[in-house]
This record gives structure tokens, sequence and C-alpha cells, in this order.
């Protein structure tokens, strides 16, 4: 992982992985939202093995609830 602003290191490392599912199947996921703001996609983390550009406010989040089990809704990740 490697952050736009190198003095701003991230804690931990996040891997992200995305799947598609169809709704009529009703998938299991909670909806996370965090800070919106001003303030670009700077953090460049690995989702499905690629580069992924997010805020450092998703990153924060992230890393504070990685431990997480149960599937994730991130609609800054999820919608493209």
């Amino acid at each position: 992982m490697r952050h736009v602003f190198p003095w701003l290191q991230p804690k931990v490392t996040v891997r992200l992985s995305t799947q598609t599912h169809k709704l009529v199947d009703e998938p299991d996921f909670d909806a996370v939202s965090y800070v919106w703001g001003e303030v670009p996609a700077s953090v460049s983390v690995m989702c499905n093995d690629a580069p992924l550009l997010i805020t450092p406010a998703a990153l924060e989040m992230l890393e504070n609830i990685q431990r997480y089990k149960r599937p994730l809704w991130i609609d800054a990740i999820c919608i493209n």
C-alpha cells in the first residue's frame, strides 16, 4: 500500500476484494458511511489485486474495522 503523501503512511495493510451479487439474491452486507468532503482519493490500496485510490478517511475507517468479518458496502468503492 502506498500513500500519495508519503508522510501519511497507513498503520496496517488493507487489502480489499469485491464481489458481484444480484439484488434478487438479497445479499447479506452492512453499509458503511464515513466522513465525506473535498479531500481527493489519494491513498493506494490493493483491491482485487489491482491498485485502487481511496480517501484518507476511507483508509482510516478500514484500518479500524478490518477484523470485521461481514461483507461491507462502501459506495465510494462499490459504485463504479
